[in-house]
């Protein structure tokens, strides 16, 4: 007697080896729906295996009546946050909202699947090479940064990377946007793989460099605490200072008080929308409300995963997903940490009033991004604040032996868990990833050169294998 067969397509993960190979992460809130196909045909399998199948697909739709996870995670329905670059919704969202920046918690959820709008949560994925990361002064880009640069050394991949060695020869562009004749050139038929230097980010100028698959990822962080760590690094403050009272020492307020209601000519090129800027706003538009809208907009299209400095271990993991990494990829030791008393300095509450008018560009972005980080957030299920406690824990195994290493030759291992496999950390993993910025550039610049037969010195000439002196470099 003909039996109606019904095959899902659908990967449900069982080891815990393979789940990182196998979850898909939609940055555009965009799953794959479980496709159902039933058919007739002739049942010629044994009674085991139809017991086998009635119990598996019995198992499988209790789990869905239930909102039970599968081994770990959840299958989200129609009612997963998704995010917008819808201008309408960024008018109502942001225009008509108070620009505070509460602070916000991770919170299980509990709610996320409905029977009748299923969808695919896992399929096979391969790890990304080809990343753009847009690096943002004072947001903890330089740790990111150091994970790009291990990944690519590791692999064996092409950086884009500033064709000197002398001033700001970390940055592709100070001020200004990437252009062809600033960057080493690569050999014949090879492509470049990955681009996180400090450069004003234009997506056709990043086209024009990088394949068309590249994934684009960025870092912000709230604005107040953005404008004092880039104020107390760059010297905002101490020049204030200076022009007001002969570099006598003054609070933040009492300065920001001054600066505010008098026209002091200081400036303030890192503190003044410093993060739109180098996301391509143009200090024109600054004060222009529909242009800075337009510019969300474009950024939330263009850019697939946008992670907050206040919630760096989150935005790790889900730049992991986004990546399809393994967790070793993307650990970290913190890199350039401004530690100056004044970078920590609370604001008074009339301060930051008068900065988020002066600051409207980086507030609006924040919260926009805030807004869709954490709906990233929530469609990770309510196993994501476990997860996140487990690569806590591991980062800090390893942090800890590799500041304590005093024998070379040790490794630590790290066991699997739901969320990783086991892997070792050795002293080469350590010294890589506490190499400061500068030093892993320098590096990976000589080898860029070396790649095309030519290498450089610290005055920013070329030399061909010869050791002929052929040109000089064109200074950023």
């Amino acid at each position: 007697m003909p039996l109606c067969h019904c095959e899902l397509h659908i990967m449900v993960v069982v080891h815990a080896d393979c789940r990182q190979s196998c979850e898909i992460y939609s940055e555009t809130g965009t799953y794959i729906n479980i496709l159902v196909n039933c058919f007739s045909s002739m049942m010629k399998k044994n009674a085991y295996l139809l017991m086998s199948l009635i119990f598996g697909l019995s198992l499988f739709w209790f789990m869905i009546i239930n909102h039970q996870p599968l081994n770990g995670y959840v299958i989200y329905g129609s009612d997963t946050p998704k995010s917008t670059s819808h201008t309408e919704t960024l008018g109502s969202h942001i225009l008509n909202e108070t620009v505070g920046l509460e602070d916000t918690k991770i919170k299980p959820t509990t709610d996320l699947l409905k029977p009748d709008t299923i969808t695919k949560l896992y399929s096979t994925c391969q790890k990304s090479k080809n990343i753009a990361f847009l690096k943002i002064h004072k947001a903890g880009s330089s740790t990111v940064m150091n994970i790009f640069l291990r990944y690519g050394t590791g692999n064996n991949l092409n950086f884009v990377m500033p064709n000197t060695l002398s001033g700001t020869f970390n940055y592709l562009g100070n001020g200004v946007t990437l252009k062809k004749n600033r960057i080493i050139p690569l050999p014949a038929n090879q492509t470049y793989n990955i681009l996180c230097n400090h450069v004003v980010y234009n997506r056709e100028a990043f086209d024009s460099v990088l394949p068309m698959d590249a994934k684009y990822i960025g870092i912000i962080r709230d604005p107040g605490t953005h404008f004092l760590s880039a104020g107390s690094y760059f010297g905002f403050f101490g020049n204030l200072e200076k022009q007001l009272n002969g570099a006598k020492r003054t609070s933040i307020d009492q300065l920001m008080s001054t600066f505010f209601n008098k026209n002091i000519n200081t400036n303030t090129y890192y503190v003044h929308n410093k993060m739109s800027f180098d996301l391509g706003l143009p200090p024109g538009d600054f004060a222009n409300e529909e242009k800075i809208l337009t510019f969300l907009e474009k950024i939330t299209s263009e850019v697939g995963l946008m992670m907050l400095m206040e919630h760096f271990d989150e935005s790790i993991l889900l730049m992991q997903k986004y990546l399809c990494w393994e967790l070793k990829d993307v650990l970290y030791i913190e890199q350039n940490i401004n530690k100056g008393s004044r970078a920590r300095t609370p604001l008074s509450n009339e301060t930051r009033y008068n900065l988020e008018k002066w600051n409207r560009a980086d507030f609006l972005l924040y919260k926009h991004f805030k807004k869709i980080f954490w709906q990233k957030v929530e469609a990770q299920g309510p196993q994501f604040p476990n997860e996140v406690e487990n690569f806590q824990k591991i980062r800090k195994q390893v942090v800890s032996f590799c500041r304590g290493r005093r024998n070379k030759t040790i490794s630590l291992h790290i066991e699997s868990s739901v969320w990783n496999s086991d892997f070792h950390i050795y002293d080469t993993d350590c010294r890589v990833m506490m190499t400061p910025e500068l030093q892993m550039v320098t590096t990976i610049i000589k080898e860029s050169f070396q790649k095309i037969n030519m290498r450089i010195d610290s005055s920013g000439v070329y030399y061909a294998d010869t050791n002929k002196r052929v040109t000089k470099t064109v200074h950023l």
